[in-house]
């Protein structure tokens, strides 16, 4: 399976699935990040109930190329599909990045997410994506997907212009090297100013797929602290003036806001929406414990939901 599907396929008109039904879809194809020594707690293996289907792999404060490669390599080994983050900033010269890319080849890992990186100073010669996306590597890296990050609520350090015209010259690169092209987003408390985002990146000429991060069910001081790291303060601040929203967020739900993805197709024009990436901030077990239980609850409510519809229809 390719970890994920077009969000028109999940709510097309060939199948129509009950609200409940369209959030369990959703959840099902769900693409997970994980911290690298929590993969091993208690991923669902390949062809257990509810398996995940991509595992994005962070290139965390203090690792290095290597160490991605180990855990790559044993994702692979057990059936899994990694995505391994490729920061530019962290690359220190080109040998790195021949020798990181033919280790991924070696491995049968052919998905990147590429990301400018945290560091304030590149350590080498890429300052952003844009630099290391034309390097011959690539050509030669044997990738089937692309993916980059995007970012609903601002960057910290670019403007929105800035980053969709970043985003139009990454997606005109994997055309030209035939390589389908996914954006993941950074994690969001509101599904409103997202969609209205994807509407804005159709305008701006960049039609490729969007899957939305959403945080796992975390508590508050976690949630806050990545979300003010990670550029989506705006949702952060305003969540913080509102004391009903800091009582939710003392273990934060994720399904009001997967209910706001799922319904999109019907209360907004057509987006680029293609479905949705985890982010467990350090809370492996519990965000796939969540995931499991979130899934049984949707299907049983889609199983009445549809009941209930073929009672009003006879």
């Amino acid at each position: 399976m390719d970890g994920f599907r077009e969000f028109q396929a999940i709510t097309g008109d060939a199948a129509p699935l009950t609200p409940a039904g369209r959030m369990a879809q959703l959840l099902e194809e769900a693409s997970i990040e994980i911290a690298p020594r929590q993969i091993a707690e208690g991923v669902p293996a390949p062809g257990a109930p509810d398996p995940v289907g991509e595992v994005f792999v962070p290139f965390l404060p203090g690792a290095d190329f290597d160490q991605t490669l180990d855990v790559c390599r044993d994702l692979s080994r057990r059936g899994f599909i990694p995505v391994p983050h490729l920061p530019a900033r962290a690359v220190p010269d080109h040998d790195t990045l021949t020798r990181f890319l033919d280790g991924l080849t070696a491995h049968g890992v052919t998905r990147l997410l590429l990301i400018a990186g945290d560091a304030p100073r590149p350590a080498g010669p890429f300052g952003d994506t844009l630099g290391l996306i034309d390097m011959p590597q690539f050509a030669d890296a044997g990738l089937t997907r692309l993916y980059v990050a995007g970012h609903p609520e601002g960057h910290p350090h670019a403007d929105e212009v800035t980053l969709m015209a970043a985003l139009r010259r990454k997606q005109a690169h994997a055309r030209r090297h035939g390589l389908p092209l996914t954006v993941v987003t950074q994690f969001s408390f509101d599904a409103a100013p997202v969609i209205a985002w994807c509407g804005r990146l159709r305008e701006a000429g960049i039609d490729a797929p969007v899957r939305i991060g959403i945080p796992a069910p975390v508590g508050m001081g976690t949630l806050i602290r990545f979300a003010m790291r990670c550029g989506v303060g705006a949702s952060a601040r305003l969540l913080g003036r509102r004391p009903d929203a800091l009582q939710m967020l003392k273990r934060f739900d994720p399904l009001p806001l997967i209910a706001g993805f799922a319904g999109s197709d019907d209360a907004n024009p057509p987006t680029n929406l293609a479905g949705v990436h985890l982010y467990c901030f350090g809370g492996a077990a519990q965000a796939l414990s969540w995931r499991a239980q979130a899934l049984d609850d949707l299907r049983a409510t889609a199983q009445r939901e549809t009941a209930h519809a073929e009672d009003a229809a006879s």
